[in-house]
């Protein structure tokens, strides 16, 4: 592959994900107990966003996950998954495969884009079931789910680790700080059976 494969896991919960990159050369990066550092607020525009401390120290260590894991890569090109990301079509690697080429025209190309505003993208063909989300402009607030399958250069990735959690969760981050389209219907499934990777903000 000329592009790299990063897991985001942690070490409260078996990584579903693994279980079908069996033969595909991946990473995989187990997320520490991150806590919050001391005094923290998130800033006032984001304060709508995560309700409960517990929420906040996921998401914390959630983007610090995905910053670890981001660490691993050493190819041009990378696709970040998340531990509780499934394959819900049987060539799931083509449409990954077909959303990496599309880095030459999008910062960031998401595989799953979960509860979006659609009114904020237009749409066009792609592959398979699934049609490209692209932002119908680049100012506007966009909500949408998208960083449990993501594809990435190496050249923006300083921009992620540079986002220390302020309030702003990952998905919100890429989708409004990057140039970030994404695929719907998803060729992968959020698997909460275990929980979400933010869950972990309240285990210790």
């Amino acid at each position: 592959m000329d592009f790299d494969i990063v897991v985001v896991a942690n070490h409260h919960r078996k990584p579903l994900v693994i279980d079908y990159l069996k033969g595909i050369d991946y990473k995989i990066s187990y997320t520490e107990d991150f806590n919050l550092p001391v005094g923290w607020q998130p800033k006032k525009e984001y304060e709508h966003l995560v309700r409960t401390a517990a929420g906040h120290l996921g998401h914390h260590r959630c983007i610090k996950g995905h910053h670890e894991a981001l660490k691993l890569s050493t190819k041009d090109r990378i696709v970040v998954m998340e531990d509780d990301a499934v394959p819900n079509v049987d060539n799931w690697m083509e449409y990954i495969e077909r959303s990496v080429k599309l880095l030459d025209r999008f910062e960031i190309v998401s595989c799953h884009g979960r509860s979006a505003d659609y009114s904020k993208f237009n749409q066009e063909g792609f592959f398979g079931k699934s049609s490209l989300y692209v932002p119908k402009d680049t100012t506007s607030y966009r909500y949408v789910l998208g960083s449990l399958v993501y594809s990435i250069k190496k050249e923006h990735i300083p921009r992620i680790l540079s986002h220390n959690y302020d309030g702003l969760p990952m998905d919100i981050f890429i989708a409004n700080k990057f140039y970030f389209a994404f695929l719907g219907p998803s060729c992968m499934d959020h698997n909460r059976s275990q929980g979400s990777l933010i869950d972990i903000g309240v285990r210790n």
